[in-house]
Formats: structure tokens, sequence, C-alpha cells
């Protein structure tokens, strides 16, 4: 995959993540980079783990001031890329825990570029598909910043985003329209998870998109399967 994110694309992503989910976004990305990097830095550990509590965004500075040292004194750590995306990302979250910040924004704008550029460096397509999905989601989805309010919310949709796709979409993709993106359908499962809804109203609800929407006969039995694997799901 060529990275094709530059600071225009940036600023258009961006532009399109409301700040208050800004940190648990950026918090996400650098979690699937974990089984690919050997020793992930200890400022990095602290900085993946201060993205959902806003009550923990102000350490962000500390945290950025940290990851520059360690860049500085380590050199020659492989991907260069990661520790810049996670300096930015450090620092993205420190203005918006301090709005009076002077915090250059086209610092930010580079993360998804950086996000990329690392996914690359690895050469795992399953990780360059992860980050594109984790980048472009409010582009694609744009209702989104009408659904997830803060970044617990975020993180709740992602991990809903990841059953679907393992457990539900990737077994139906063959069958598919290629203009069809489950993703447009994702915030009605959202919902019903943040409502506390069953696993047959879940269940039911994913029935009817395979039913109705996608047009395929409908797997009853595989859509309560994915439906209790989201209603377990603790936030």
């Amino acid at each position: 995959m060529s990275n094709d994110y530059n600071n225009n694309t940036g600023l258009i992503i961006l532009n399109n993540i409301p700040e208050s989910i800004k940190p648990g976004w950026g918090s996400f990305l650098l979690f699937y980079y974990n089984s690919y990097i050997k020793h992930v830095p200890y400022c990095i550990k602290r900085l993946q783990k201060i993205g959902i509590n806003s009550e923990d965004w102000s350490k962000a500075r500390d945290i950025g001031e940290n990851i520059l040292k360690f860049s500085k004194e380590n050199p020659f750590f492989v991907p260069s890329s990661y520790l810049t995306l996670a300096h930015n990302i450090a620092k993205m979250i420190d203005r918006i825990a301090n709005p009076s910040s002077s915090s250059d924004r086209r610092e930010e704008w580079k993360i998804p570029f950086l996000a990329m550029e690392t996914a690359i460096y690895f050469k795992d397509s399953v990780l360059e598909n992860d980050i594109e999905s984790t980048l472009s989601l409010f582009t694609r989805v744009p209702e989104l910043k009408n659904t997830i309010k803060n970044s617990k919310d975020f993180v709740l949709f992602k991990r809903i985003n990841d059953i679907l796709w393992i457990n539900w979409y990737s077994d139906l993709e063959h069958d598919l329209n290629p203009t069809y993106k489950y993703q447009n359908y994702l915030p009605d499962i959202f919902i019903l998870k943040k409502s506390n809804a069953s696993i047959e109203s879940i269940a039911n609800r994913i029935l009817q998109i395979e039913k109705d929407i996608i047009k395929l006969p409908g797997d009853k039995e595989n859509c309560k399967i994915v439906a209790s694997a989201i209603y377990n799901l603790k936030y």
C-alpha cells in the first residue's frame, strides 16, 4: 500500500473528528502497533492510557517531552515515524487539554501520514487496513459526529467495528456489491449497545441488515453469536 496521506488529507481527517474524541482516537492508533513493536517505550505506554479519560489529558505535555527525550537518546530506534507519531499525538492531546496552548496544529495534520508510514514499515496488510479504517472512519461515516460523544464512546465503537468485521462482514464480503459499506450501519448497532439492548435486539438488527439491506438470506444463529460478543463488551 502506498502512503497517499499528506497535510491536506490530514487536515480533512482531523477536521472531521470532534475535539473531545481526538485523544481517544490518537491513543487507539498507537495501540495497533503494540504487537509489532518489540519493546514499546514506557512513555508511549503512558500516552496510550491517558487518551480515554479527559482527567488525564493534562499529563500529555510531560509525556510528549519524555517521548522527545527518548527519541534523542535512541537515534537508531525504528521506525522513527512511530516516535514522531506518538509525539504529535501527545501535542494534540495537550492542546485539547489546554485551549490557551500555542501548539502548532500543522503538526497534527501529519498524524495520518505518520500512522500509515509506520504501518507500511511492518509490511502487514492487516495492520495497514486497520490504520486506514481508523483514519477514514469519520470521513466515511460523517453522522458519527452526532453519535459518538467522547473518547470512551470511540473506543467502544471501534471494538464493535472490529467484532463486526472479523466475525460477520468478512464472511459476507464476497457476496456483496463493492459499493456496500457496512460501516454505514455501525451507528445503529452502537446505539443499541449504549442503550443496553438485549442480545436478541442486536441480533435482529444485524439480521435485518443482512436480509433487507444487503439482500442475503440471513444467518440468524451467526447473528446471535456476533450480537452476544457485542453485548458482552465492557465500557
